[in-house]
């Protein structure tokens, strides 16, 4: 299932050259933002799809292992989902490639 949030094309050498040359990229806000009202229809379904995910996945077993890695694994996913929602530009759920640490400080800052 592909993000409403996918709105912005990858970046070329053309954009690199554009953003050398004149200093900032050339960014078209109806392409590149969410309104407000997108921006929490797209907070809400994070809350509800998070609160499935919990409710699934997370096991009902003895193993504390497992369930701890299950847990950093729920952890991680809600802070990609946050970055994610809080962005300035819409984002997408894959273009989030970072270590678990890594997001964090993201989602500190």
């Amino acid at each position: 299932m592909r993000s409403h949030q996918i709105r912005r094309e990858r970046p070329t050498f053309k954009t690199a050259y554009q953003f050398f040359a004149e200093g900032s990229f050339t960014v078209d806000p109806k392409a590149h933002y969410l309104s407000g009202e997108e921006r929490e229809k797209e907070i809400e379904k994070v809350g509800e799809s998070l609160e499935e995910l919990v409710t699934k996945a997370f096991p009902r077993t003895q193993n504390l292992e497992y369930a701890i890695l299950k847990a950093h694994l729920i952890v991680e996913h809600a802070l990609a989902q946050y970055i994610r929602c809080f962005a300035i530009t819409a984002v997408s759920i894959s273009n989030i490639r970072f270590s678990f640490s890594q997001k964090l400080e993201v989602a500190y800052l």
